[in-house]
């Protein structure tokens, strides 16, 4: 699991500043429009010992929502369905809705199953 955080930490920040934690409360968002973190998880699944789960959040003000989307579509098209540093990614079939209680931001996940090859 070591090994794809390292992969995907140095190929995200090479699109965007991003980190593999969650962000700061008091992240600022007047200097960066939109804050990007990402989560790797093992899939639980013994009969696949190298399948991982990501997610990819991405926050903004809703002043800055067209940004967010538009880094949202870039990480996309980056990472869909590629191969990088020998793991490949596919979209799950899953999609998370969270109910925020800070009205003024925007949240967007974007999830996948990493598998090492």
């Amino acid at each position: 699991m070591y090994d794809l955080e390292v992969t995907l930490n140095k190929f995200l920040n090479s699109i965007c500043d991003c980190s593999n934690g969650e962000l700061d409360d008091d992240y600022d968002f007047i200097n960066n429009k939109v804050g990007v973190y990402f989560l790797v998880e093992n899939t639980g699944h013994l009969e696949f010992k190298k399948a991982y789960s990501v997610d990819i959040h991405f926050y903004s003000l809703k002043v800055n929502k067209i940004d967010l989307l538009k880094l949202v579509d870039k990480v996309e098209e980056a990472i869909g369905n590629k191969i990088i540093d020998g793991f490949y990614f596919t979209h799950k079939n899953i999609y998370h809705l969270i109910p925020r209680d800070d009205k003024d931001k925007e949240h967007h996940i974007l999830t996948y199953y990493a598998n090492k090859y």
